[in-house]
């Protein structure tokens, strides 16, 4: 069976899914090799369901990136809290291998709608400093919440807490933190050397706690 010989209502085995498409369903991890060059995408998303698609999305291999910011709001009898929500609601951003197999894999995903498209032949892209300044936005809003949650003495790391940390881009270690000074800025203590240094000042961006 080819594509093009496809109608509505057709139903394929795995192997011809896998022959046709690249993978096996959506729930098959889809293994890009390490020289395909990657470009930026925007994927949109249902309403309200971005975070749930992107763990989706990351089941099936690929690394989307959903920057948030934070917001404070009622939660009943006068109290508040703060809640995480998307920097760009139904929007995911998302390296794509230009592989038509994946791209199938992404847009049946449950929660995708499509991608954006700058025509009607052409997905939107965005480029690597484009990216780059979207993170600096978003480190930029959460180092100013961790230094008032370190002023209020809420600061979600701990002095002594166990962490994973990104010291170089994909390059995570665990590590202790060493220190949280009152402005939330925080160093780690990595249990072997990296690049002849112990010590490392990160932001918390860099962080993500030992799940037990």
């Amino acid at each position: 069976m080819r594509l093009l010989d496809l109608k509505k209502g057709d139903v394929l085995n795995a192997s011809e899914q896998i022959r046709l498409f690249g993978y096996e369903g959506r729930r098959t991890r889809w293994h890009t090799p390490a020289d395909v060059p990657l470009i930026w995408h925007i994927v949109v998303t249902e309403f309200g369901s971005d975070k749930t698609v992107a763990s989706r999305l990351e089941e099936l291999g690929l690394k989307p990136y959903v920057p948030v910011i934070y917001k404070t709001v009622c939660s009943g009898r006068g109290r508040r809290r703060e809640v995480a929500l998307s920097m760009f609601p139904c929007y995911i951003l998302l390296p794509m291998p230009r592989d038509g197999g994946a791209w199938h894999a992404v847009k049946t995903t449950r929660g995708v709608h499509d991608f954006l498209m700058r025509d009607d032949r052409h997905a939107a892209t965005l480029s690597e400093p484009a990216i780059e300044a979207i993170r600096h936005v978003e480190r930029d809003i959460d180092n100013k919440r961790q230094q008032r949650l370190a002023l209020e003495g809420k600061s979600e790391w701990k002095k002594g807490e166990q962490v994973w940390v990104e010291i170089l881009p994909f390059q995570t270690v665990l590590a202790n933190i060493g220190d949280v000074d009152a402005r939330g800025r925080i160093e780690v203590l990595l249990e072997l050397e990296m690049l002849g240094r112990k010590v490392w000042p990160v932001e918390p961006k860099q962080l993500k706690h030992v799940e037990l």
